[in-house]
């Protein structure tokens, strides 16, 4: 995904904070370098890829991407704290399984703004099923970068 690329270049910063999936690309895989099997730390697990072992990825990509819940503002906030002005980005997919919890996605924009990091959503599956606009829009959310694919 260049949007990725585009927000380290525009921030200066290399860490990407990931909700969902997001493609077999270096940046995502790179969530789990380092993590050993069997020790829980698949953190890719909760995004719909379960137990990728990110072979290939260069192991100086470790670190540079981290997990987030989704629906849970608060796991974001901690991790923007917590790597405080190192991320670039916040890659997210606007909806999954349904409708985001009630003012989720305007607290995920008001922290992306507050740490100065720009807010991606990858709408790719979205738009290829069946959904008629940007779901951004739907949810009345600004952004400088969205994700789309056509398929036929």
């Amino acid at each position: 995904m260049m949007a990725v690329r585009i927000a380290r270049a525009y921030t200066g910063r290399d860490k990407v904070a990931i909700c969902g999936y997001h493609g077999w690309t270096d940046w995502y895989l790179a969530a789990n370098l380092g993590a050993k099997s069997g020790t829980g730390s698949d953190h890719l697990a909760k995004h719909w890829l379960a137990d990728v072992t990110p072979h290939g990825v260069p192991q100086h990509l470790a670190g540079s991407a981290l997990t987030w819940d989704y629906g849970d503002a608060e796991s974001l906030e901690n991790l923007l704290t917590e790597h405080l002005n190192q991320f670039a980005a916040i890659v997210m997919e606007p909806s999954r399984d349904g409708r985001a919890p009630d003012g989720f996605l305007e607290a995920v924009r008001g922290l992306a703004d507050a740490h100065g990091a720009v807010l991606i959503f990858d709408e790719v599956c979205h738009l290829r099923s069946a959904t008629l606009s940007f779901l951004s829009f739907f949810f009345g959310l600004s952004l400088r970068l969205i994700v789309v694919s056509l398929a036929r």
